[in-house]
Parts: structure tokens; sequence; C-alpha cells
């Protein structure tokens, strides 16, 4: 416990890169592999579609070729592909794409099923679409009272009550079936009549065509689906060298019963430094400066994430021997290597020993232990100095402060009493060096009065079951559920059935 308490160390290193982007069409057109994925494409209906993405090794380093390629589809009346490599299917029939790059050449096998007039999904294809519009997002009509008479729930976390929203609130007035183009619900969203939200949707975008379709259809609620299961982003991870100036992602749903389908253009996607890389809402990810940059892909409930990291240039670049004094040393090197970022110097003797006083004991040292310290001349006085702090009463009193904070040890809810005596039990654990994940079970599996038994103290915070939930989710996971008290998480995977689910434990 000791040693996890004070080794812990944060690194936020931002990186900016002065050269100008190169273009792929600089990139040497001989390549030492060439892949396309997938490998196969199945088509099983008339809206769905699939990103080809094309990934490259020049030089030992990975790039994507996806909108640098030339694709070719061999019989266009069954499959099409543009140039962004997104095929699409025609009719029922097989035949395959082709795909060059210079000398590399590779074709991908496309089969596509009966293409039979399906009915739009509601909950897989009209909310999603809604979702990445922006309709439903916390700043329009997903907030809590709506917009304009017209609400929805939170990225559409409860699709039957939206159906009825959607349906027949306002008289019905939203959709016409009678001419689904013009009902307001398209007419606003597509900025052809007033809407303080804006444009969200082209005339012409796939997604306004499938709204139509479905409003065409009498707005149907949809039958036995198989629910969507899984949600992943291809690639999951992906190292790219400065010449590369973007990546192509594909989001791909996972049904029951096996079907997989590409729904790139249906997911909310986003990224976390939008200083570093931004996503467009075809899953292209383009290079703003080096560094790391992790991509959201939200569908329905479901979420996933993608890790891209944009290489800073390998010129002048040389790894030093740092000294690895632990495990957390070895990794935070590794990744600081893998993204070509120097270590920072390592501390002289006198700001290590302020640094770790702070750090280990929320105190500075005394000047004669100053002295004492800096005129050591042996090679292991930091680690021994390290073994002698942990043994003082101060390291126990500044954990045991900081413990307590997190654990709720305050009069107001445990009483004065109740307060002095759980302190003295979290000072205790820490100064007998209790393992965390044996202090966390003794917490948690604390019951009666909390005079006689202090760690009960911790249910005195947290009254009621759902209070109790995120209070341990957030001490002990390290995570915020309390979104999904009320809907869906709209950034994490936690749904309401979770959120519930983990309150019943309390």
């Amino acid at each position: 416990m000791r040693r996890a308490n004070v080794a812990i160390t944060l690194i936020g290193i931002a990186l900016l890169c002065s050269a100008g982007p190169a273009r792929a069409a600089e990139l040497p057109l001989a390549v030492e592999s060439f892949e396309v994925s997938p490998a196969e494409v199945v088509l099983a209906g008339p809206r769905q579609r699939m990103q080809l993405i094309v990934g490259a090794r020049f030089a030992g380093s990975d790039y994507d070729l996806t909108h640098a390629v030339s694709y070719q589809s061999a019989d266009q009346a069954v499959a099409t592909v543009d140039s962004h490599g997104v095929v699409r299917p025609v009719a029922q029939g097989t035949t395959h794409v082709a795909i060059e790059y210079g000398l590399s050449r590779q074709t991908v096998d496309v089969t596509v099923g009966e293409l039979a007039d399906r009915e739009v999904s509601y909950r897989y294809e009209v909310l999603p679409a809604l979702t990445k519009a922006g309709c439903n997002s916390g700043k329009c009509h997903g907030s809590p009272n709506g917009k304009g008479g017209f609400a929805l729930s939170l990225r559409a976390f409860d699709p039957p009550r939206d159906l009825s929203v959607l349906t027949r609130d306002a008289g019905g007035r939203r959709i016409d079936p009678l001419a689904p183009g013009d009902s307001l619900l398209l007419l606003k969203a597509t900025a052809r009549m007033s809407h303080g939200g804006g444009r969200r949707l082209a005339p012409g975008d796939p997604l306004a065509a499938m709204l139509a379709d479905w409003i065409a259809q009498s707005a149907p609620a949809g039958g036995e689906e198989p629910p969507a299961e899984s949600l992943e982003i291809v690639p999951a991870a992906r190292r790219l060298e400065l010449a590369a100036t973007s990546q192509q992602l594909r989001v791909m749903a996972r049904f029951a019963g096996g079907s997989a389908r590409d729904v790139t253009h249906l997911a909310h996607l986003s990224v976390n430094l939008e200083e570093t890389a931004e996503v467009s809402g075809q899953g292209l990810v383009t290079r703003l400066a080096a560094g790391e940059v992790t991509v959201a892909a939200g569908y329905g409930p479901l979420h996933a994430t993608s890790q891209i990291v944009f290489l800073p240039p390998a010129e002048g670049f040389a790894w030093p021997e740092a000294p690895e004094q632990n495990q957390i040393d070895r990794l935070v090197f590794e990744r600081l290597r893998e993204l070509r970022i120097m270590p920072a110097a390592l501390a002289d003797d006198g700001t290590f020993l302020r640094r770790v006083y702070l750090d280990v004991c929320g105190i500075l040292p005394e000047p004669s232990e100053v002295r004492e310290f800096l005129s050591d001349g042996s090679p292991d006085k930091r680690q021994r100095l390290i073994d002698r702090l942990l043994e003082r009463p101060e390291f126990a009193d500044y954990w045991a402060m900081k413990w307590s904070d997190r654990l709720g040890c305050n009069q107001r809810f445990v009483g004065k009493t109740g307060a002095l005596k759980y302190h003295a039990w979290i000072r205790h654990q820490i100064a007998a060096n209790v393992p965390e994940d044996q202090l966390a079970r003794t917490i948690l599996t604390a019951s009666g009065g909390n005079y006689g038994n202090p760690p009960a103290s911790f249910y005195r915070l947290p009254r009621t079951a759902e209070d109790r939930a995120e209070h341990v989710a957030q001490v002990f996971l390290g995570v915020r559920i309390g979104c999904a008290r009320c809907h869906n998480h709209p950034g994490e995977a936690w749904t309401q059935d979770d959120y519930y689910a983990l309150a019943a434990f309390f």
C-alpha cells in the first residue's frame, strides 16, 4: 500500500510539430507490405455498406493509404465502391473490388445478399442517426426540458418514449408519411425551415434519406431485431509516422446471432484532444499535431475506443540510458520511448530530497536532515531515505488524512466520536501497511454501529443504495456512474441496467 501511494507518476506532455504535413502522394510507391481490411465483404441489406481500410509499411513504419489507393469494382451492377473505399450494394450477386497502389494490388471478394426493401430499423438506424446529427445531445433536444417544446431522451436512452415524441406528440405533426421529405422533422434538421439548432443534416445526406424512408414506412417501431451486443473500432490502435496525415477508421457493431455491420456512418465519433487530431463523421482521423489521441465511438448504449499515435520526427531522437528503479519506471519509459519523448533528467539530490519529503510525508526536511543527505556519498542513499520515510509517523498521518477525505471521515456524518475512531482506524491500517485490497474488503463488508466497528462509518455518508453505488464506484473503481442514474451514460459504457444492478448490492 505504501509503495502504491507514493509511486504513481502522472506525465502530461503536449507536442507540437513544426514540419508541414506530407501528402500520401509523397510516399514511395514500393511498399514492404500491403493489407486491406476486411479480406471479404458481405452485404445483406440495401442500406448496408463497408468501409475498406488499406494499410501499408514503408521502411518499417505503418501508414494508412485508404484515401491514396485506387478502387475498382469488377461488376458495378452488383456493388459499387467510391474513392474513399466505401463498398455499397446494388443487386444480389458476387463480385470483387480491386485495390491498387503503385505496383501493389489486392482484391476483396464482395457478396451481396437479397436486397428486397427492408423496414428501416428505428432502434439501430433512426435513433443513431438522430444522435449523430446531435438532435438528442444535451445542448439540444436531449436536454432535460428539450428545446422548442421538443424533448428527446439524451443520446436515445429511452427509445419507446422517443418514438412517442417523434410520432404522436404535437398532434403527430413532426412526421408526414404522405410527404416524408417535407416532414417537420426533416424540414428543421435540414434547415429548410428556421431551426434554432441550425442545419444538422444536408438535404442530400444519406441519413436524411434514411429518415425519409422510415417516415414513408409510417415510422415503424421495429419488430424482434437481434440486439447489438458489442462495438469495436478498426484499427483499435495505430502508430503512424509524421508523414502520415490521417487514419481511416471503421466502426463495427456485432449483433446476436453472429452478424456484423459497418456502422461508421451511424456512430457518434469524437476525440479527446481536439488540438492533436479531428475526426470526421465518416471516421477519418486527421492529424493536427504530433501526439496521441483517443477516438471514441458511440452506437446506442455501446461504446468503443481507438488509440491513434502520430509520432514526432525520428531524426535526432536517441533514447538515453535512463535508470529503471522499479516496475513503474519500466512501464513509463517504455511508453515514452514508443512516443519518442525524452525523459526528464534525473533530479539532483537537493530537488529529490524536497520532493520525496513532500510526497511521502507532506513535510519539508529539517536543515540537519538536508546536510546529512547531501553529504552522504553512498549510491543507495535515495532508496534508504525512502524506506526511512515510510516508517515515520508523519507518513501514516499524511496518508490517513488523504484516505479519511476519500472515505467520508467527517463528524457531520459519523459524529465526533465516530470521526475520531474512524480516523484512528484508518491511520492504523496505513501504519500497519495493510494492503489496499484488504482495506477495501474490510470497509465494504463492514456492518454494525460505527462506534464499535469504525469502518462501518463508510456507509454513514452515502445512505441510499444509489448513493452507495456511486460512492463505491468513484472511490474504489475510479469511475463516475452518476449519469446512469437517470439515463444511459452518454460517454461511457454504463447503462441504467448496469447502474441499478450495482445499486442492488447495497
